[in-house]
């Protein structure tokens, strides 16, 4: 417990520190002062890629990875849905004989990278995204490894989309689909979607509505009964591994606890929802509106499937947007908290649900598990 809370909290610190101080040195008027930002902004992507590239089974998915990687050490051929790149990186270093951190630093490393450049022309918002990032939305990037480092791409060609061709898109889409997991083809469309930047999302009040009807479908997980033919499914969105019917069956029905960090979870997204209205309105960022079109419809539909993991798995490119849209509503809240009452009130909520989340992610390392609990791989 204590050495997850000084790794997670500490390098939280860390990072929006130097994340903080290289804003700052940016917006000074000598150059000398401007080119140190980077140096700053380079600490903070290897700091992250060594810790989380030299973690011990910190993700549910993680001793999948390993196992993996370990056969091909030992030249045993992994299933063939595997992604030609990662298959391809996995041999090159078992051949040359790296150690599995290599793997695991690759990983986090593309992940981190991609996500801060995001920010680069949004410096302001590289604060708060760390804070949102590190409060527990990393665990996500540890669980499925593969899937997220498509998000961490996507977020950056989102961010950068009014200086994007669609062929350059589509060129990054098909790289992600090649080299990291087959469903993010599913995202090709969804350029025309961002490149448009018009609200898809309706009224404050229609969005409360659909949320609610979606906790609730979620909750009584309604949709657990209305599909068949699971492990064609699973065959569909790039599971190929669970095409066989039972252990299709197994996932699908995967059992899922409504406990307290559930609630808070979703709680936060329905704050997130109540607010977002003014925060459109105080950046005027069109990059904003079409990324928060896509995290609430994402994060409806990630309710509705609740414990069926592997058709939620393909909601996750969208409600996995909620590390932007949060850090935007984030910086909204801490900026005009001295407005008024009502400001403060909003910050001291908004501030206190993330902390909730952050408590919520220590409090899953005492679980059995242990997917959570951070151990270097030296102290296996």
């Amino acid at each position: 417990m204590l050495q997850s809370l000084l790794v997670y909290g500490g390098l939280m610190f860390v990072m929006v520190l130097f994340s903080h101080t290289a804003y700052q040195l940016s917006n000074s008027k000598y150059n000398a002062f401007q080119n140190k930002q980077y140096a700053l902004i380079i600490c903070i992507i290897l700091l992250f890629s060594l810790i989380f590239g030299a973690r011990w089974k910190v993700g549910i998915d993680y001793a999948s990875y390993l196992r993996i990687f370990q056969n091909y050490c030992v030249g045993y051929e992994e299933r063939d849905s595997l992604e030609p790149g990662f298959v391809l990186l996995n041999k090159f270093l078992a051949y040359y004989g790296f150690h599995f951190f290599f793997l695991f630093f690759i990983f986090a490393f593309i992940q981190i990278t991609f996500f801060v450049v995001s920010f680069k022309t949004r410096k302001y918002l590289l604060p708060f995204a760390l804070i949102v990032l590190m409060t527990g939305q990393f665990m996500g990037w540890m669980n499925i490894m593969r899937q997220e480092t498509v998000v961490c791409i996507f977020i950056w060609l989102l961010l950068t989309i009014e200086n994007r061709s669609f062929f350059n898109y589509l060129i990054w889409i098909l790289v992600c689909t090649l080299c990291f997991h087959r469903s993010a083809f599913i995202l090709i469309p969804f350029y025309f979607i961002v490149r448009n930047c018009k609200s898809y999302s309706g009224s404050i009040s229609f969005q409360i509505i659909i949320f609610l009807i979606s906790l609730w479908m979620g909750f009584t997980y309604y949709m657990l009964t209305k599909f068949a033919n699971i492990d064609q499914i699973a065959l569909m969105i790039g599971y190929e591994q669970y095409a066989d019917p039972e252990l299709a069956e197994k996932l699908f029905n995967e059992d899922f606890n409504w406990g307290p960090r559930s609630w808070i979870n979703s709680i936060l997204i329905f704050y997130t929802i109540i607010l977002s209205g003014k925060v459109k309105s105080y950046f005027a960022d069109p990059g904003f509106v079409s990324i928060y079109n896509l995290f609430f419809w994402g994060s409806c539909c990630m309710l509705i499937c609740t414990g069926i993991d592997v058709i939620s798995r393909v909601f996750t490119y969208f409600s996995a947007l909620n590390i932007v849209v949060y850090s935007y509503t984030f910086c909204y809240v801490f900026k005009n908290r001295k407005q008024n009452g009502v400001s403060m009130i909003n910050f001291i909520i908004y501030a206190g649900l993330n902390f909730l989340v952050f408590m919520g992610t220590l409090y899953a390392v005492t679980l059995q598990d242990g997917a959570t609990k951070f151990l270097f791989f030296w102290q296996a």
